[in-house]
């Protein structure tokens, strides 16, 4: 029965992860949970099929909500990222460096039409990192920083589904809940400003503007480091 529920989802909704699970419920006989969940974000619940002497009766609910995504590891970005900059002891974090140095070639190029929207995107691919030649250096540097995160925890998802990959936007969406986004804004954060290289310069005569010519990032940027340490 799991693999007739598993085919008839996939025929009717196609690019769906298909996964069953089997329940007993007293004496009312056993239910089989089907969840199916999209690569775009949908969650869908296929529940309460009451099997009865082998047979399969009608389901008793059919429910489709939306999901934020899941919740996103910050831990594990923050991780991540403080992994590869431990061995450096003063800033600006070399980001292109540390971008090669983890296998991605890291390419500034002319988005053409499309400079005034894209930031940057990476093709899991072909290990290509493209970032907008027409932004500021230290937008680029972001990018670059953004972009690695996705390659170094997203990759595996991404490659193998390229179409659910969303390039970088040059004007964050406040809707965006997306936790792979937010994974690698964390990423992107502490990479370039590190706990162990921020620390030790935070204090109170110390604007944020000059943090952020320290570190060769936005002031928005080093604004959020400077509350979330």
């Amino acid at each position: 029965i799991p693999c007739t529920v598993s085919y008839i989802v996939a025929k009717s909704l196609p690019y769906l992860h298909v996964f069953c699970s089997w329940h007993t419920w007293s004496s009312r006989g056993d239910f089989l949970i089907v969840t199916v969940k999209g690569f775009a974000g949908w969650l869908t619940h296929l529940s309460f099929f009451r099997i009865m002497n082998g047979l399969q009766t009608t389901p008793k609910s059919f429910t489709m909500v939306r999901n934020a995504g899941g919740v996103a590891n910050l831990v594990m970005a923050k991780r991540k990222a403080d992994g590869l900059t431990e061995v450096y002891s003063s800033p600006p974090v070399p980001v292109l460096e540390i971008a090669e140095q983890n296998g991605v070639n890291v390419i500034f190029a002319n988005f053409g039409s499309s400079s005034e929207r894209v930031a940057g995107y990476c093709d899991f691919r072909k290990a290509k990192l493209f970032v907008n030649a027409a932004d500021s250096p230290r937008r680029q540097s972001f990018t670059i920083a953004h972009e690695l995160g996705h390659w170094v925890m997203h990759r595996s998802i991404f490659g193998e589904n390229p179409k659910t990959y969303p390039v970088l936007p040059r004007f964050s969406r406040p809707s965006n809940n997306s936790p792979h986004e937010k994974e690698a804004n964390k990423f992107a954060a502490h990479l370039l400003a590190p706990d162990h290289l921020l620390k030790p310069v935070l204090n109170p005569t110390v604007s944020a503007g000059t943090l952020a010519d320290i570190f060769f990032v936005s002031r928005t940027m080093i604004e959020i480091r400077m509350k979330d340490r």
